[in-house]
């Protein structure tokens, strides 16, 4: 199985991750960023949106929220900061989608291995 390169932040990101994101965003990379359904996960895809506005979010939305959420979402709630300060997620509820978004090239359409977004001298 293939996927697109992926930059896992471990929480929050440190200075040389986001570097490292706004030199991709910059080179043209389409960003796809995602993190836990939490407090801190939305202070992760604030920084990441700071250094790549153009950032688009990867199953991290109130029907993502929802579906992971089972019989414990709030449907009322349409506000995911809401949602998620109430009732936190963490993205291992989500491992066999987001796999399946990886494997199927559903994360980043088109031909990711076409276009490099980084390369580096050695």
């Amino acid at each position: 199985m293939r996927c697109p390169p992926l930059i896992c932040t471990d929480g929050i990101a440190s200075a040389a991750a986001l570097d490292l994101i706004r030199t991709l965003a910059e080179a043209g990379c389409e960003i796809h960023a995602r993190a836990d359904f939490d407090t801190p996960g939305h202070v992760v895809m604030d920084q990441i949106r700071s250094v790549a506005p153009q950032m688009i979010p990867w199953r991290f939305d109130i029907i993502s929220y929802r579906a992971a959420a089972g019989s414990m979402s709030e449907p009322d709630s349409r506000d995911l900061a809401a949602a998620c300060a109430n009732r936190p997620i963490h993205e291992e509820t989500l491992l066999p989608q987001l796999l399946e978004d990886l494997s199927s090239d559903r994360v980043t359409p088109g031909t990711w291995e076409d276009k490099p977004c980084f390369s580096g001298s050695g």
